[in-house]
């Protein structure tokens, strides 16, 4: 498994992430616990040592699975959080600073963790971004070690990304692939201020892995 840095943040990361969404058992069918934590442990053994979650991936079950997964090897692994986006599969985002603080909490006690490697937006509407109290809240909780590292995941979404980059992130996830080509466009504006990108759905949810035929 090859490595690389990501951006300025010094973290030496597996090229490969492992995204757990179909872990989650909501929007897609997922294996059984056994199953999912045999995935899990075979990625770290192959040298994946980056790890996608979400509350909202299954009501938190991927939350609980990397939590139980890595437990004794949690300072070898690095958990790429996120927080707005609602627990029960809808993809409703809350934005409070009282619902962003509550989530995180029980996101860190299904990881069985007290930090974040990286800490993300989920999918903040413009508004948000615009208005900045949310990323606020992140640089806080950067600064209390609660999240080392911070950012916003987005989907193909080119002008929210640019205005997350003036907004003092370290990281960028956003959707890239040959059906979601826009994203091309903030790279140049990434790179020029050292901010990490991590690619999402770069199988398009696996219509480009070559396995359907439909």
């Amino acid at each position: 498994m090859r490595h690389r840095m990501l951006g300025r943040t010094g973290l030496d990361v597996s090229e490969i992430g492992f995204g757990t969404w179909q872990l989650g058992g909501i929007s897609w069918v997922s294996p059984g616990e056994k199953d999912c934590l045999f995935l899990l442990r075979h990625a770290f053994e192959s040298g994946i040592n980056l790890y996608d979650v979400s509350p909202s991936y299954g009501n938190g079950r991927s939350e609980t699975l990397v939590g139980t997964a890595f437990e004794a090897d949690r300072k070898d692994v690095l958990i790429s959080g996120k927080v707005g986006v609602l627990e029960d599969g809808t993809y409703h985002g809350f934005w409070s600073e009282r619902q962003l603080r509550e989530s995180l909490e029980q996101s860190l006690r299904r990881l069985k963790t007290d930090y974040f490697d990286i800490l993300t937006l989920h999918a903040p509407p413009m508004d948000v971004l615009k208005a900045g109290y949310a990323l606020e809240l992140l640089h806080r909780l950067k600064e209390t070690g609660m999240a080392r590292f911070i950012g916003v995941s987005l989907e193909a979404q080119p002008e929210e990304a640019l205005i997350a980059l003036k907004q003092g992130i370290d990281i960028l996830q956003i959707r890239f692939n040959l059906l979601f080509p826009e994203a091309r466009r903030v790279f140049a504006a990434a790179a020029a201020k050292e901010v990490g990108v991590v690619i999402n759905s770069p199988f398009g949810h696996g219509y480009l892995s070559g396995r359907y035929s439909t």
